[in-house]
């Protein structure tokens, strides 16, 4: 290799992407330690969650809850949902991952390679969802800290070895709709890939990009 070569970013192939980021995976409980911790969201409650992606429900299931759960915003969001996203749904802490949803979130992860090693993430939030019955009690909160947990315990790096420097990774987040509570709720990720705390993705630099 010259000294001085530039490589261009590629995309890491599906099922790669899929052995980092897995499309079956179950939380465990969120408590509001999470949301402090993970993504600096002050909790406005005191209540357990838990989320899965990929266990419970399917998206055909789901489009057709939120349709039915939600007359209104049900349709727009379940129009966002795709079979390709990965799909993360959020429970009470009682309730197991078949009973109906509280909340969900669609988003895609794209991972950036550079020769061996990952240089990057983008983020692609499709849409955030929670039941009308318990909106403004701090559930949106609960959905972002589940999704930066999922992201804390998957990624390229482990637990930083001594006297090795980890390597950095550049960060976007996209939102294709970028309403206004979307945009607050990926300011709460970026937030999160900013902190300096995570041993995963280790960010240099974080872009929140509406389409």
């Amino acid at each position: 290799m010259t000294a001085g070569t530039e490589f261009t970013p590629t995309r890491l192939g599906r099922s790669e992407t899929e052995l980092m980021l897995p499309r079956l995976w179950a939380s465990g409980p969120t408590t509001k330690h999470h949301l402090t911790s993970l993504c600096a969201t002050a909790p406005m409650n005191d209540h357990v969650t838990h989320s899965a992606i990929g266990v419970g429900w399917d998206v055909p299931g789901l489009v057709e809850h939120l349709q039915s759960a939600d007359p209104i915003d049900g349709q727009r969001v379940a129009g966002a949902l795709t079979a390709d996203a990965w799909t993360l749904c959020l429970h009470f802490g009682d309730e197991s991952t078949s009973d109906k949803p509280l909340g969900c979130v669609s988003f895609t992860p794209v991972v950036l390679v550079d020769l061996d090693r990952v240089a990057g993430l983008q983020l692609d939030l499709h849409a955030a969802w929670v039941d009308p019955e318990h909106r403004e009690h701090g559930y949106s909160g609960h959905l972002v800290a589940s999704l930066a947990r999922y992201l804390d315990r998957h990624g390229p790096w482990g637990p930083p070895t001594r006297g090795i420097a980890r390597p950095t990774t550049v960060v976007t987040i996209t939102v294709p709709r970028p309403e206004k509570q979307m945009m607050v709720w990926a300011g709460h990720l970026k937030r999160y890939f900013a902190s300096g705390k995570r041993t995963r993705w280790n960010a240099r630099s974080v872009t929140l990009r509406a389409m």
